[in-house]
């Protein structure tokens, strides 16, 4: 039998939570040794954006707790099931870490912050 996991993601989604963090707070360069470097910044409008190596930036739209949908630049990507961007905090409150998954757990790409912390608009 194949595993729906539209139907997966959707069980596990919370509805009704908020970011940990501030979004500026997550705002920080990771890198990948296997996928290069992901960034996210926040826009001038407030909107939490990320871009993978040299693709154009796009938004990302709040999931649940410190994961977010990703918008990626191609719309036939955007189907359900949803990839996901997911931050881990550290004990000092940063962004540490972000995972990249897909709809299967062996899709997950991880990329571990680059640099220092420098909150607000990039």
């Amino acid at each position: 039998m194949e595993r729906n996991y539209e139907k997966d993601q959707d069980d596990a989604h919370a509805a009704v939570t908020a970011p940990n963090l501030p979004l500026a707070r997550y705002a920080r360069q990771f890198n990948s040794a296997l996928y290069g470097r992901l960034e996210v910044r926040l826009d001038a409008n407030g909107v939490l954006e990320w871009r993978l190596a040299d693709l154009p930036f796009a938004p990302l739209a709040h999931w649940h707790y410190d994961s977010f949908r990703i918008q990626w630049p191609t719309a036939s990507m955007n189907e359900p099931p949803y990839s996901l961007l997911s931050f881990q905090i550290d004990a000092q409150g940063s962004a540490s870490r972000v995972i990249v998954s897909g709809p299967a757990r062996s899709q997950d790409a991880v990329f571990e912050a680059t640099d220092r912390l420098t909150p607000g608009v990039l």
